[in-house]
């Protein structure tokens, strides 16, 4: 059994150093490693460092450097464990020894290592029982807890209800000092940090092929994870079941307010709709109904101007009466045109000649402004006659644009 347990955890087979603080970092150093390694370690601490307290205050990585020969996987956390042991000591001591531990019959000094050891026992359960066997002058004195009388009772090694003080004298009487050590370590280890009173750790324990309580409590302990594994797998379909009825319910929603939504639109277009259809249909109304009163009021015009027609026909006179009493009127206009070319002409001779035409055409411009005035006064006579032929003449021009509207 002690040879899994060095295999397994490693260890120290006897007390090397005379202080205890020394004694402490040996077993730390040694856990998982052999004790070979562990003082080699330990000597490499002592010459790169003052003291321990110099250790205490030194970064992790400079003590790791130090420990390196312990190999890669047993240095890892053994620096932080022992810069916190040394921290505590002197939190607890007020200095960095432990010297004061080998004095017996001071209570106060006792009440402090329990405490420092049950410190200890929360980080490594096999170093306070090394630590007692170390103080008790070396004597291997196998100390058996309730933990570690239950995993022997359930490795078989002894039966159910033997007491504590028979199971120490049977294993001090089965191991000899080197073997005890080993198996103090390996089975602190075991029984605190595995076997615990409900869910053991069979699987990682190193005593699992010999136990007699390991198949049956690795099966429960299966048969436990397959249930748990059931349960998780039934909560997982609960759960998508749920998720996907949510969904469910989520897409209906979503689709039947997408229907109410459509439906409210298209009720809305159809009320566009015949609102517009409303609109255009007034428009044809009243477009209908301008129509009718255009057609209306041309038909009007046409009655009016074919009034006014029949009635300029009856009052116009005929067009050979309208030219026979313009003529005369006509002949007298050209014949004023003919004086007046004359009259220019006159203008245009020299002032000699001016002269005795003047002479010359006194009596004749006497007669002829005499003509004038005659032909004013005819004139003036004949003015009505004009004013006669005026209406006429408009009637004329009116009914010849209602020809051409008619053609």
């Amino acid at each position: 059994m002690f040879a899994v347990f060095e295999k397994k955890y490693g260890g120290i087979r006897t007390f090397t150093e005379e202080r205890p603080l020394d004694q402490l970092i040996i077993l730390i150093l040694a856990s998982g490693s052999t004790q070979e390694k562990a003082v080699e370690a330990l000597a490499a601490l002592r010459a790169e460092f003052v003291d321990w307290n110099e250790v205490r205050v030194t970064a992790l990585h400079d003590v790791e450097r130090v420990i390196a020969c312990l190999g890669s996987k047993a240095v890892e956390g053994k620096a932080s464990l022992i810069r916190d042991a040394l921290a505590t000591i002197y939190a607890r001591f007020n200095r960095v020894d432990l010297d004061s531990l080998l004095e017996k019959g001071d209570k106060q000094i006792t009440r402090r290592r329990d405490r420092l050891f049950a410190y200890f026992a929360e980080r490594t359960p096999s170093l306070p029982p090394l630590m007692m066997c170390f103080l008790n002058g070396g004597k291997s004195q196998i100390q058996v807890t309730s933990s570690v009388g239950r995993a022997l009772t359930r490795c078989g090694v002894f039966k159910k209800g033997t007491t504590p003080s028979k199971i120490r004298g049977q294993l001090e009487e089965a191991f000899s000092p080197e073997e005890q050590l080993l198996f103090v370590n390996g089975i602190y280890e075991v029984a605190e940090g595995l076997c615990h009173r409900s869910a053991p750790g069979c699987r990682s324990c190193p005593m699992k092929s010999t136990c007699k309580a390991a198949p049956e409590e690795i099966a429960k302990q299966k048969k436990v994870e397959d249930a748990i594994r059931a349960k998780a797998r039934k909560d997982a379909r609960r759960l998508a079941q749920k998720i996907a009825k949510e969904a469910k319910a989520v897409a209906e929603r979503a689709a039947k307010e997408r229907r109410k939504e459509e439906a409210r639109l298209l009720a809305e277009q159809k009320k566009k709709d015949a609102i517009k259809k409303k609109a255009e249909a007034k428009k044809k109304a009243e477009a209908k109904k301008k129509a009718e009163a255009k057609k209306k009021a041309d038909a009007k015009k046409k009655d009016t101007a074919k009034k006014k027609a029949a009635a300029k026909k009856k009052v116009a006179p005929k067009k050979s009466d309208a030219k026979k009493k313009t003529a005369p009127k006509k002949k007298a206009a050209s014949k004023k045109n003919v004086t007046k070319k004359k009259a220019a002409t006159k203008k245009k001779a020299t002032p000699k000649k001016k002269a005795v035409a003047k002479k010359k055409t006194a009596p004749k411009k006497k007669t002829a402004t005499k003509k004038k005035a005659v032909k004013k006064k005819v004139a003036a006579k004949k003015k009505p006659a004009k004013a006669k032929a005026a209406p006429k003449k408009k009637a004329a021009a009116k009914k010849k644009v209602a020809r051409k509207k008619r053609k």
